[in-house]
């Protein structure tokens, strides 16, 4: 998705120029995810901490306590600052370094993967004309993978 905003990583793994790249675009994805994926959670959490910060006062065993419910109150929002941070914290530094340290290591085994094909005496363009062959595959085969999940699905129900 990153490839829509930044065209250099509209790129292959293994046809990325180097690591530094490659650690940019996934961090740039990363960042974007978490965005995304914050704008759908933070405002379900504060709904979520609205709804019962309203209905407080049924949590309480004297029914409508104002010192109980004031308290109530207080917890609700607490949690629902506590969860924002948590949330927050896990969307935006964990994603982005996570999908990076992802992206690294699928660029280093492409590059090791090319570096061997090297070795039993394939050209540079040899190689990454190989391991294209090969991404194109795995994705073939995992493509028909998930369709024969989707039809095994569709005939059990």
């Amino acid at each position: 998705m990153s490839g829509l905003f930044w065209p250099e990583c509209n790129v292959p793994t293994y046809l990325q120029s180097d690591i530094g790249v490659v650690k940019g675009c996934a961090k740039k994805e990363g960042y974007l995810m978490a965005g995304i994926i914050s704008v759908m959670f933070i405002p379900a959490v504060w709904m979520f901490v609205y709804l019962h910060y309203k209905d407080a006062g049924i949590y309480c065993t004297p029914l409508n306590d104002p010192e109980c419910v004031k308290k109530k109150r207080r917890n609700i929002i607490i949690l629902g600052v506590v969860v924002t941070i948590a949330l927050l914290l896990l969307l935006w530094v964990i994603l982005p370094n996570f999908g990076s340290w992802m992206q690294m290591n699928s660029y280093k085994s492409y590059q090791i993967q090319s570096s061997q094909l090297e070795k039993q005496g394939l050209s540079h363009q040899q190689a990454l004309k190989m391991l294209q062959k090969q991404s194109v595959a795995n994705q073939q085969s995992a493509a028909i993978a998930n369709a024969a999940l989707l039809v095994a699905d569709s005939n059990r129900n």
